[in-house]
């Protein structure tokens, strides 16, 4: 089946245009050619004539793309993870990769590394090789879930909050010591395929709280140990994040640190 072919079978389901084989759009406006019309479809492939199907992400189609990339540790944060992400549908990638495809999120757009190396997201404003045209392998090919919200509280920022109000040192002790208990709790706790998230904030929270903490070079240990005690297994890269979360959290300090 040539691509044509298969983007004029996709089209009845998706909007499609053609790509590149280093899978960049061929089109001149990129996924913003992209069509469901069979005849504007034989248009484009005609003027523009690619090996590859792209098919535009977020309210477009309704889909979204988690793209995991092994080349940089993807896979590692996927084999931790998979036990709490939905059963959905998966595209295998030509380079080895995997697409975790979900329904739409409002809010949900492109970003890199921003839950962990090697995991990006497609959403509003991006676009995917559909990679089953190429005869790469699908799994669970009925099936399209929707977001884990642990995801999308990553995936998409809160509103900022009000700016804090004042308060005496005797209750921003107070204060840190409650968000500090909670944040080791939470590392403490931490679920499989959310180790990461929880470290990184916790630790963010902590760099945040720096003044308040005895003893706050031992941190960065307490925090990989804890992590690791709930069955984490790469220990280099929970320091990594441990630390840039520590120091990104000590350039904003909280409660008037």
């Amino acid at each position: 089946m040539t691509p044509l072919e298969s983007a004029l079978k996709l089209c009845g389901r998706l909007p499609v245009f053609p790509c590149l084989e280093s899978k960049k759009p061929a089109s001149k406006h990129g996924f913003k050619d992209a069509s469901k019309d069979p005849t504007r479809i034989a248009e484009l492939w005609r003027e523009f004539p690619g090996p590859l199907i792209g098919v535009p992400t977020g309210e477009v189609s309704g889909i979204d793309a988690l793209d995991i990339d092994p080349r940089h540790d993807g896979d590692k944060w996927l084999a931790e993870a998979i036990e709490a992400l939905p059963i959905t549908r998966i595209h295998h990638t030509r380079s080895g990769g995997k697409h975790i495809l979900f329904r739409h999120a409002d809010g949900v757009k492109n970003t890199a590394g921003k839950i962990a190396p090697g995991v990006d997201t497609r959403g509003e404003g991006g676009y995917i090789i559909w990679w089953p045209a190429s005869g790469c392998e699908v799994e669970n090919p009925r099936t399209l879930d929707g977001w884990p919200r642990w995801l999308l509280r990553i995936l998409i920022p809160s509103r900022r909050p009000a700016p804090a109000v004042p308060v005496s040192r005797a209750e921003a002790t107070t204060r840190a010591a409650l968000m500090i208990e909670r944040a080791y709790t939470r590392v403490r706790t931490a679920r499989p395929g959310q180790r990461h998230y929880e470290l990184r904030a916790a630790a963010a929270t902590l760099g945040g709280l720096l003044r308040y903490l005895p003893g706050a070079p031992s941190t960065e240990q307490l925090l990989v140990d804890l992590i690791m005690s709930t069955g984490a297994e790469d220990r280099r890269n929970a320091e990594k994040t441990a630390h840039w979360a520590l120091d990104r959290g000590a350039s904003s300090p909280l409660l008037g640190g």
